[in-house]
Parts: C-alpha cells; sequence; structure tokens
C-alpha cells in the first residue's frame, strides 16, 4: 500500500477540525439562543402573574388600621386629598364595597367618608335591598357598618314603618344614614310625605335650601326626618296645624320640628293652645305658638336643660309671675335663669340689705331681672320705682326704671341715684348728685371708678374737702 502523504494528512486534519469547531459554535448559539428564550418565557410568565395580581382588587378590612391603603395624593377644589391608585375591596362588616382605582377616601388608615370617580356608581345592600349612590356619590363609613349613602333613583324611594318616603342628596355628601342593622336612620325629604302616626295622618315637610333642618351636629342625625330603629317616627318638620297624641289626650300642634315618642305620643312640639302645668313646685304656661316638652304621659315637663317659658311662678318667689323666662331644672328645683315682669314684684334675697327689692319691667325686648348659678342672687334687674337700699352703713336712694347690678352675694353693685349722696372715697368726701351713678365693692365701700371714670364727663361728682 502506497503511503499517504504526511501534507494530505495534516490539511484533512485541519479540514475536521475547523468543521467541528464550526459544528460548536453553532451549538453554542442554538444553546445560547435557547437560553434567552427559556428566561424571556420566565420572564414573561412573571410579568404576566405580576399584572394579573395587580389586576385584582385589594382586599382590605375596614379595621386593618396596620395596613396601608394604596393612596396617592391629589386635589379637590382647594383641599389635598387622598385618591386610590388601584381597585380596593373593602369589607365593612357584613358589607363588601368596592372602590375603582381613583375613589377618594379622606384618610388612608380609616376612610370615613368615600367619593367615587364620577364615571362609578357603587350599589350595596342594606336592609335587604340594593341601595345605588348616583355617579359620582359620596359613602361614609364606621369600623362596623355604613353610616350613610347618597342615593339615586329607586334608591331614594323607601317604606319606613309602613309610609312611603323619598329622599334626597344634601351638599356636602349627606344622603341616607342607617343604623347597624340596615334599617333607616335620618335624611332629607325629596319631597313632602304622608304618615300616620298613633292612628293620625300627618304632612311631613321636604327638603328646603341647603341642608335645612339639621338635627344635631355629630353626623349621626341629620335631615329633616329621623327615625327609631323600629321604623317609628322620631322627629320631623310638620307641615300643617295637626291634632296629635299627647299621652292619652289629643292636642293640636303647629307646623314645625316636632319630635314623638316611639310609640306616638309627642315629645316635645309648639302647642296650638296654651298648656299649663307644675314641675318641683313651679306653676307655669306654654302660650300658643310656643314650644312644649311633655311627658310620654302627655304632661307638660321642664327639660334638664335651660329652655323658654311663656311664664312661671317658683317656690322661691312666690306670687311673682315670670313672662317669658329661661328656666332650668336643678336637683329637683327649678331655677329661673333670666325673665321679664310685667309689674313691679318685691323679691328679697336675704343678703345685704334684707329689706325686699322692688323689680320692675325693662326695656322691650330685654329681660327685666338675670339671676346667678351658682348664688340664685341677681346678676342684674330694673328699678321698679324709687327705693332705699343699705349697702356698708349707708342708705341710698335708688332712681325708678334704671338698671341694677349686683355681687354674687347679692349685694348692690351698681345703681344710678335718685338724690344726691355725701360718700368718702379713699378718705376724702365727696358728693355725688342726683343722676350719679354709685359702684359699690362687696364690703360696700365705694369706688374710685365713680370719681376716674363713671361720673366724671357728666360733672356729677363734687369733691368737698
Amino acid at each position: 500500500m502506497a503511503a499517504v502523504p504526511q501534507m494530505v494528512i495534516r490539511s484533512a486534519k485541519t479540514t475536521f477540525q475547523q468543521a467541528l469547531a464550526a459544528r460548536l459554535v453553532r451549538i453554542g448559539y442554538i444553546e445560547g439562543a435557547m437560553k434567552i428564550v427559556i428566561l424571556a418565557c420566565i420572564l414573561i410568565f412573571i410579568i404576566l402573574c405580576t399584572l394579573n395580581a395587580c389586576s385584582q382588587p385589594l382586599h382590605f378590612n375596614r379595621n386593618e388600621n396596620q395596613r396601608k391603603l394604596p393612596v396617592k395624593k391629589g386635589v379637590a377644589g382647594i383641599r389635598q386629598v387622598m385618591q386610590l391608585r388601584r381597585e380596593v375591596l373593602m369589607a365593612v362588616g357584613p358589607h363588601e364595597i368596592r372602590m375603582p382605582k381613583g375613589t377618594i377616601v379622606d384618610d388612608e388608615y380609616q376612610p370615613g367618608k368615600v367619593i367615587f370617580p364620577g364615571n362609578y356608581a357603587c350599589t350595596v345592600t342594606l336592609g335587604g335591598r340594593a341601595i345605588t349612590t348616583p355617579k359620582g356619590g359620596v359613602i361614609r363609613l364606621s369600623d362596623t357598618h355604613l353610616v350613610s349613602v347618597q342615593v339615586a333613583g329607586e334608591s331614594a324611594r323607601f317604606i319606613i314603618g309602613g309610609n312611603k318616603f323619598t329622599f334626597a342628596n344634601a351638599m356636602g355628601g349627606e344622603g341616607v344614614s342607617f343604623f347597624e342593622d340596615g334599617s333607616v336612620r335620618c335624611g332629607y325629604l325629596a319631597e313632602d310625605a304622608e304618615a300616620e302616626v298613633a292612628g293620625r295622618r300627618i304632612r311631613l315637610k321636604r327638603k328646603t335650601g341647603i341642608n335645612n333642618a339639621i338635627w344635631d351636629d355629630d353626623g349621626f342625625e341629620f335631615g329633616n326626618i329621623v327615625f327609631y330603629p323600629s321604623g317609628a317616627l322620631h322627629k320631623g318638620e310638620l307641615m300643617d296645624a295637626t291634632g296629635l297624641r299627647a299621652g292619652e289626650t289629643l292636642r293640636k300642634f303647629l307646623p314645625g320640628k316636632t319630635e314623638w315618642y316611639e310609640n306616638g305620643s309627642v315629645h316635645t312640639g309648639f302647642t296650638a293652645h296654651p298648656i299649663s302645668g307644675t314641675a318641683a313646685g313651679a306653676d307655669f304656661t306654654i302660650h300658643a305658638g310656643q314650644k312644649v316638652t311633655l311627658s310620654s304621659a302627655g304632661t307638660p315637663v321642664i327639660p334638664e336643660n335651660v329652655v323658654t317659658l311663656s311664664s312661671i311662678s317658683i317656690p322661691a318667689f312666690p306670687g311673682v309671675e315670670f313672662r317669658q323666662a329661661k328656666v332650668r331644672l336643678k336637683n329637683g328645683a327649678v331655677f329661673i335663669q333670666e325673665g321679664s315682669l310685667d309689674k313691679v314684684a318685691e323679691i328679697s334675697f336675704g343678703s345685704g340689705d334684707s329689706r325686699a327689692i322692688p323689680f320692675g319691667p325693662g326695656p322691650d325686648g330685654h329681660p327685666s331681672i338675670s339671676f346667678y348659678y351658682e348664688t340664685f342672687q341677681p346678676v342684674f334687674g330694673y328699678a321698679g320705682r324709687n327705693f332705699t337700699a343699705l349697702a356698708g352703713k349707708q342708705e341710698w336712694l335708688i332712681q325708678a326704671g334704671t338698671l341694677m347690678r349686683f355681687h354674687k352675694d347679692g349685694r348692690l353693685q351698681e345703681a344710678v341715684l335718685a338724690a344726691p349722696a355725701t360718700v368718702i372715697i379713699t378718705g376724702k368726701r365727696y358728693l355725688l348728685e342726683k343722676g350719679a351713678t354709685i359702684k359699690l365693692y362687696s364690703n360696700g365701700d365705694v369706688s374710685e371708678d365713680v370719681i376716674q371714670f363713671t361720673n366724671k364727663s357728666h360733672n356729677l361728682v363734687r369733691p368737698l374737702e
């Protein structure tokens, strides 16, 4: 066999090596491409999973204070607000509320007022019925239930206690407020309504103006109609003069804010006829047109807080009738805060001058007399006639019709003189002319203000030494 030349062998070897290298390079490219494809697939899978997760609503319990809502700051009008960056599904008690991206919440930890985007109407289930807000509507939340919901369309129509009512939304986000069980608590009537209360048909006034007839300021009772959890009418705006049940008695009441007990008996209202009553020994009369408070038995009462009465006489001042009196009931006794007198009344306070002081009517529209809460002594009053008052060791003739002021212990503090008087101020004697104002300390000494300020401009004071 002929020998193969070495050059041929080397040439073949080189060709083989080049082919092998080229093949390996191609394999490397393929493997690299496969790795890139695999990594790309993994990355796409991760992105899709992330997008899928982000597209799902964030589940959030209303009372999860530790977890922040996904919010961003925005502007509504002139104030800064918190807006959701993504959709949230919030659980509030038994309710699950969808809040889309762009929903405004007032607080990032515990949103109370929620304002939905202008293209979204929220639907919730309350009291066994679906209630829908208007687009861009408002709801209010607590940790346990929906406090109030703005209503739209058929959602604004309710049957409560067998009566039909249609509600309106007020500026600021108020709509219809609910108890925790989903029954209606209060709201604004969109139209005049008829209702039956304790067998009597009444008409209730609708919403007029902006946020009219607010019942209280705590945010739980608002509007012009309020209900008990049972559905019985609690408060409303009576539209006509109507005969209503007060205990077992039928009384006529005038239009205005009226409040009922749960059994349908009137609690407060404006009486069409005078009503007389007795409380803690005090005899009083509520005249027609005045607000009256009644017990569940239908008898007029004086509430614990300060109220206004048409006329009253109290055991502390027997025989004295105060008109348009502000009074209060405290520890089983009736006290006068202020009142007016139609005629001169002799009133004794048992301190300072033990003699009775003749109080009389004051200027039109102004109370005749006012009293301190702590001591039940007069703060001010008008002299019903000229009379002599004793302060310290000196007697003063007080001018009729002028304003008198008193210290808390009942001693005279300030009055106008009906006759000249000689006084001693800081060891010096002065003459005060008729018409001068006398000012006294609680110990009876004359204040130097009498010389320096009170009577100086009128030249009613003259030194005698």
